[in-house]
């Protein structure tokens, strides 16, 4: 069931099915008999042989809900363009007032997820240097000179020791395009330039 047939199986109570996606209640059929627009639930109450409500019912999201559609209504004459055309019922505005405010849940956790894994690649030199191996001595060593030749990067703050201190961090990327540059002459630097790029 699609938001456009949600108001109007709630109005007239129309027949509906559970789908298989949902847990105990599949293919339980019954009368759609509210509509609950913060969860997007639909109050689907179970019928008896005669169609009459029992008392009995469950909350199921719109989308696991199907109308179950009579033979004698399935040659309806089109009439698309006058009710695409008609001002919105009450219901249906809050309905769609409760779609657009699912759907842009949904988009902020999209987007909050991509920029906790922008902001997870970005560290310090040094952090990428320990991260690959490298002990802190020569990892300090080797970010002090790294970062004279550093151009681009986030400027940002980092808590050690209690203290508050100012950082720039790089990604990946940025970090192997310096160390690729980067021609140390001492022994351990070499080596350890060595293991972090194959690694």
């Amino acid at each position: 069931m699609d938001t456009n047939q949600i108001d109007k199986a709630v109005s007239t109570r129309a027949r509906v099915r559970i789908n298989g996606r949902n847990g105990w209640a599949k293919g339980a059929e019954g009368i759609a008999i509210g509509f609950r627009s913060l969860y997007g639930n639909i109050k689907v109450g179970f019928a008896d042989a005669a169609g009459n409500y029992t008392g009995e019912y469950t909350m199921v999201h719109y989308t696991n809900v199907d109308i179950i559609e009579d033979e004698d209504t399935t040659q309806q004459p089109r009439t698309t363009k006058t009710t695409d055309r008609r001002r919105p019922t009450v219901t249906e505005a809050r309905i769609k007032k409760a779609m657009r405010r699912l759907q842009r849940q949904a988009d902020t956790q999209a987007r909050n997820a991509a920029h906790a894994a922008h902001r997870a690649e970005r560290h310090t030199i040094a952090s990428h240097l320990r991260a690959l191996g490298v002990d802190d001595a020569t990892a300090t060593g080797m970010a002090a000179t790294l970062r004279k030749k550093a151009t681009h990067g986030v400027k940002g703050y980092a808590l050690k020791d209690g203290v508050r201190r100012s950082c720039v961090r790089y990604t990946r990327g940025q970090f192997v395009a310096l160390l690729a540059a980067y021609k140390p002459r001492k022994k351990a630097f070499q080596d350890a330039r060595a293991h972090a790029l194959a690694a």
